[in-house]
C-alpha cells in the first residue's frame, strides 16, 4: 500500500515533513548533470544531496526567523562552492548555523533498521559535525522526511563502526525524532565541535603515492582504496580533496552510464510517470 505525505504525517506526528515540486526536482536534475563525475552512482548521489540540500535550507531559512532568536545571516552550507568534490566521494551535506553544525545524510529506503554515517563527517578534524540528521526523500511524490537526527556523541558511544564501508551506524529506534530539542540546545548552550583524534601528518612521498593510487582506482569512489586513516588525512585538506577530483575529471574517468546520462536528453518527469524513452524500461 502507497501511503500519501498526509498518511505518514499522521503516522510519524513528530517527524518533519517537507514538499519539493516536480519543476524544483527537474530543475536540480538538470543542473546536476552540468558538473562531471566519476559515474553515475556519483551523479545520482549528488542529485539527491543537492535537492536535499536546497529543500531543508529553505525550511530552516524560514524557521529560524519565525520560530528562534538566532541569527538567519549565519545560516551556511560548508564548502558550498566545493560541493561536487565532496559529492563526489562521499554521501552527506554539512550546514552550519554560528557554531552549531548539521550533517545532513539522504536516502531513498522506505524501510529502514538503521541510520549509516559515513565515517568522514564523524572522525575527520574539518568535517566533523554537532547533529547527524536522516533524511528520506520520495522523488515519485515530491517530498521528504526528516525521520530523526543523533549526536556526535551517540555515534562514537553507542554507533556500531562497519569496516566493510566505514561507515558508523545507529538503529533508527535510537533517533530523536522531534527536532524541538536540538534547537533548544542550540539556542540556549554554547556548541562545542566535537573533539576527534588528531589526523597523521602526510609526507609528500606517502601524498604522491596517494594520488597516484587514487587517480588508478576504479570508477567508484577511492575512499577504501587505502586505510582511512590516510584517506581521511588526504581529504580533510580542502586544497588536496579539491585537486583529487579536478584530477579525476582530467582523466576522463566517467563510465559508460554516466556519459549517457550526461549526454541525453532525459525528461525525469516521465521516468516518474513509468514513461520511458525507447531503450529504457522500468526495473519491475
Amino acid at each position: 500500500m502507497n501511503l500519501t505525505i498526509n498518511d505518514l504525517a499522521l503516522i510519524y506526528p513528530e517527524q518533519l515533513f517537507l514538499e519539493f515540486s516536480q519543476q524544483q526536482r527537474e530543475k536540480i536534475w538538470h543542473e546536476t548533470q552540468q558538473h562531471r563525475y566519476d559515474n553515475a552512482t556519483a551523479r545520482w548521489r549528488s542529485y539527491l544531496n543537492y535537492l536535499c540540500t536546497i529543500t531543508v535550507l529553505e525550511y530552516l531559512l524560514d524557521y529560524i526567523k519565525n520560530e528562534t532568536d538566532l541569527p538567519s545571516q549565519n545560516l551556511k552550507i560548508w564548502q558550498e562552492n566545493d560541493l561536487c568534490s565532496i559529492w563526489n566521494l562521499v554521501n552527506g551535506t554539512a550546514i552550519e548555523l554560528d557554531t552549531a553544525k548539521f550533517i545532513l545524510i539522504p536516502h531513498e529506503d522506505k524501510d529502514f533498521s538503521e541510520f549509516k554515517v559515513p565515517r568522514e563527517w564523524v572522525d575527520l578534524p574539518q568535517w566533523v559535525g554537532n547533529y547527524y540528521l536522516s533524511v528520506e526523500i520520495n522523488l515519485s511524490e515530491c517530498w521528504l522526511r526528516i525521520c530523526g537526527y543523533t549526536t556526535h556523541q551517540q555515534l562514537k558511544e553507542i554507533g556500531v563502526r562497519d569496516f566493510t564501508d566505514e561507515t558508523y551506524s545507529i538503529a533508527v529506534e535510537e533517533l530523536t525524532e522531534d527536532l524541538t530539542a536540538m534547537w533548544m540546545g542550540i539556542e540556549l548552550f554554547p556548541i562545542a565541535k566535537p573533539v576527534v583524534e588528531a589526523l597523521p601528518v602526510l609526507s609528500e612521498t606517502e601524498i604522491e603515492g596517494l594520488v597516484k593510487t587514487f587517480n588508478q582506482s576504479n570508477f567508484f569512489s577511492p575512499r577504501l582504496d587505502v586505510p582511512f586513516r590516510k584517506w581521511g588525512a588526504f581529504i580533510d585538506d580542502d586544497t588536496r580533496r579539491k585537486q583529487l577530483y579536478q584530477q579525476r575529471q582530467t582523466e576522463n574517468r566517467s563510465d559508460v552510464i554516466t556519459q549517457a546520462i550526461s549526454k541525453a536528453a532525459v525528461n525525469l518527469g516521465q521516468w516518474f510517470e513509468s514513461a520511458f524513452e525507447t531503450g529504457w524500461q522500468s526495473l519491475d
